[in-house]
């Protein structure tokens, strides 16, 4: 994306789901310690989200949507297959 906001915000969306899918393994293994931090990071990168979107252009708000649609459903798949 040209907007290193949005650029700024998928690379901490990105970090964010790696530390989901460590966080959820520790959860699994009866460790809830890195849940509240996962929990609290998710809304704080919602609120983001919905800020930037508002920043963007028509088409950069559309490829921002495919991309965090792309990785939700990445996300989704991987909490299936944990169970």
């Amino acid at each position: 994306m040209s907007s290193q906001p949005a650029n700024d915000y998928l690379q901490s969306y990105d970090a964010y789901i790696r530390d989901f899918k460590t966080a959820y393994q520790a959860m699994k293994e009866g460790d809830m310690s890195k849940y509240q931090s996962i929990i609290e990071r998710a809304m704080e990168l919602q609120t983001k989200g919905d800020k930037l979107t508002g920043e963007l252009n028509p088409e950069e708000q559309q490829r921002f949507a495919n991309y965090l649609n792309k990785r939700a459903d990445e996300l989704s798949q991987f909490a299936r297959r944990q169970r």
